[in-house]
């Protein structure tokens, strides 16, 4: 069975926390063998619950949405059969030699290398045999989504005896990214802001936790 990972992350990898940088950084990860599923819970949205001028746009972001809009995705997410897991770390206790430009996209990577073993780990002892499909979202702003990331993460996955692919596609034409945006907003905002109304939507879909502090 081919089983797809939709993966995004909120928060910035910046230190610089008395100008504005996030005190956490969330990589959240939608598990499901259903991606229409999954994509649904934007299209119906974008059809049902927005003003016609709204529609137009091309790409939902739960950053910039309201919170009805908010709200409606999550419950539709909790509706499917979908697995959220995801990595918090605490940026304020990272060491200093970690802080690096060079050093932060190794970071990036351990991060994100940590939860996809993990559920690899998870679907690689299921009986059926599990393919799996790694999507993440490719934006030019994000310097490490990369090739980098690409094969450190195939390198980790296949060590581990796990079939794998991972591509990088735009989220504008991917709901089920932009499905994993409001996942991950939601994550980001119990952490970042202590605001868990977002998160308690999803709770019942959430496997995996991991929380790091370097």
């Amino acid at each position: 069975m081919v089983i797809k990972l939709f993966l995004d992350e909120s928060g910035d990898m910046g230190f610089n926390f008395d100008k504005g940088s996030s005190k956490c950084f969330v990589i959240a990860v939608v598990v499901t063998n259903n991606d229409k599923q999954l994509s649904k819970c934007i299209k119906k949205v974008r059809t049902k619950h927005l003003q016609k001028k709204m529609r137009e746009k091309p790409e939902l972001k739960a950053n910039n949405s309201s919170h009805s809009v908010r709200r409606r995705v999550l419950e539709l997410v909790k509706e499917t059969n979908a697995e959220i897991h995801y990595i918090v770390v605490n940026k304020q206790a990272v060491y200093e030699y970690l802080r690096t430009t060079k050093a932060k996209k190794k970071l990036y990577n351990f991060i994100a290398g940590i939860i996809l073993k993990d559920i690899g780990v998870m679907l690689s002892d299921d009986a059926t045999n599990n393919e799996i499909q790694l999507v993440a979202d490719k934006r030019e702003t994000n310097v490490f989504a990369s090739k980098d990331f690409e094969q450190y993460i195939l390198k980790l996955l296949r060590a581990s005896g796990i079939k794998a692919t991972v591509s990088q596609y735009s989220s504008q034409n991917t709901p089920c990214l932009q499905t994993t945006d409001f996942v991950c907003f939601a994550i980001f905002k119990k952490y970042e802001k202590n605001y868990d109304f977002y998160y308690n939507i999803i709770e019942d879909r959430i496997v995996t936790i991991q929380k790091k502090y370097y």
